[in-house]
């Protein structure tokens, strides 16, 4: 009976397979994709090895990445900075960081671009916020994503202010179209297209760490009898007759002595900043004449002009601006008018002796509880401020008083109910913010001094400014 059963349990198994064989296509027949089973096995374990091996791959990729991070940022440069600025873009490729390598910084800018996606995804934007000593402040442009970490005591307002000077100063390395044109890939690596990148940020992050005209929106002149500056002036104006002049600028260090522009054209401090900073963080334009294209936001974002950059001796450098690429030669030839010029007029040796003299010290100005003061017209976009001495010799004592000058300046700027008048005291120096139509004034007085007796002080000091003023700033800029 066993033998019966088995013998139709074989029939019915042939059946069946011959039934299989019958349905499935031949490997003969015209359009056949069949393959042997044994093949399409190797094949999908292969697969499943190859998408093993490739996920271990990204897995270790990552933990790499992660492990970079932190060997970063446990180093005790990174750790004990005041400040941190990141720029990113939108897609979290990392650009430029203050301190450390950025490329091993991945994962933390991934985390602050995720951070404004996350806020932008609920119709609202991330501004800045504290969180224990530090405080986060963000700038979200079109194409790239700005953050500032930092512990001292500027408001999110004058921080928002630093990150737009690091915005633009990109901007005037590659002009708004080039940066639209290089993200029509979202995920694109802007350091390709920015291989000086981290000198000229962090040219630009020091000059607003020791220099008060950025956060004033203004330019320090030189001073100089209004004659001589005149003559500075003129000597541009006639030297440089070249078709497509824009601006023509003499600078003395970070200092302005003169400058000239065609009709109706504005130079924003901004763009002036960013003139001063290329020439600050280019070595290379101390040794000869220079010819490079520089893009001015305030002017012009979506384009170049063309710098002709010459220095004159040590210290006083000729810039001329044109709109036209091809014009070296002609302004090479009027940088060598305006020198003649210059030489004739003796210009040159009072500037020298200014520049060599230093600023105007206190004792001038006949009020003797100033210890130091900052004074801008707003009109110009110009500042004066005499050189810092005793008490505060020491560059601490000096970050402490511009420290409280920045937090008298936000005091009178900020959004919601601004003041007129600040009057400030504590152990370092009795400090006083004022603010008109006109100009603001910032000025530091001994600790013991009355509120009274520093408005008086002040006051003289604006008299003294009143007479000086013509050699102080540069109020009549010459066109053509």
């Amino acid at each position: 009976d066993e033998d019966d059963e088995d013998k139709e349990a074989n029939e019915e198994l042939g059946t069946a397979t011959a039934a299989a064989e019958t349905d499935k296509p031949s490997a003969s027949e015209p359009g056949s994709n069949s393959r042997p089973a044994a093949a399409v096995a190797e094949d999908s374990i292969a697969a499943g090895v190859t998408a093993l091996l490739l996920n271990e791959a990204e897995q270790q990729q990552q933990q790499k990445q992660q492990q970079d991070d932190v060997e970063e940022t446990l180093t005790a440069e990174w750790r004990t900075a005041d400040r941190h600025v990141f720029v990113m873009s939108r897609s979290g490729k990392p650009i430029f960081s203050r301190h450390g390598n950025e490329e091993k910084l991945v994962t933390h800018m991934g985390v602050m671009t995720a951070l404004v996606s996350v806020v932008e995804d609920s119709d609202d934007q991330v501004h800045w916020f504290e969180s224990a000593d530090r405080r986060f402040v963000f700038l979200a442009k079109e194409f790239l994503i700005l953050v500032c970490i930092c512990r001292s005591a500027e408001s999110p307002t004058q921080l928002l202010l630093q990150l737009n000077y690091l915005y633009n100063q990109i901007l005037s390395l590659l002009t708004f179209t080039v940066l639209k044109r290089a993200f029509r890939k979202s995920n694109y690596d802007l350091r390709h297209l920015l291989p000086d990148a981290d000198r000229f940020l962090t040219g630009l992050l020091q000059f607003m760490e020791r220099d008060i005209g950025p956060l004033l929106g203004a330019v320090q002149c030189l001073p100089l009898p209004k004659s001589t500056r005149d003559a500075v002036g003129d000597a541009i104006c006639s030297g440089a007759r070249v078709k497509d002049l824009v601006f023509g600028i003499l600078l003395s260090g970070t200092k302005l002595v003169s400058l000239v522009h065609m009709k109706r054209q504005y130079l924003h401090p901004l763009d002036m900043h960013l003139i001063i900073n290329l020439i600050n963080c280019t070595e290379s334009f101390k040794t000869s004449q220079a010819w490079t294209p520089i893009c001015l936001p305030k002017f012009d974002a979506s384009g170049n002009l063309y710098a002709y950059v010459c220095f004159l001796d040590e210290e006083l450098c000729l810039v001329l601006l044109t709109v036209d690429g091809n014009s070296f030669d002609a302004l090479a030839e009027a940088k060598n008018k305006i020198l003649e010029k210059l030489q004739k007029a003796n210009c040159l040796a009072q500037i020298r002796e200014s520049a060599v003299a230093g600023q105007w010290t206190l004792a001038q100005t006949g009020a003797e509880e100033v210890r130091h003061f900052v004074y801008k017209i707003k009109l110009a976009g110009q500042y004066f401020s005499p050189q810092m001495g005793d008490p505060f010799g020491q560059p601490e004592d000096q970050q402490r008083v511009m420290a409280l000058y920045q937090r008298m300046h936000a005091l009178l700027h900020r959004r919601t109910r601004p003041l007129k008048l600040v009057y400030h005291t504590n152990q370092l120096a009795s400090v006083m913010g004022w603010i008109t139509e006109e100009f603001e004034l910032y000025a530091a007085f001994s600790p013991l001094a009355s509120k009274r007796s520093a408005i008086q002080s002040v006051n003289r000091v604006l008299k003294w400014l009143g007479r000086e003023r013509d050699r102080l700033f540069c109020l009549s800029s010459p066109s053509f």
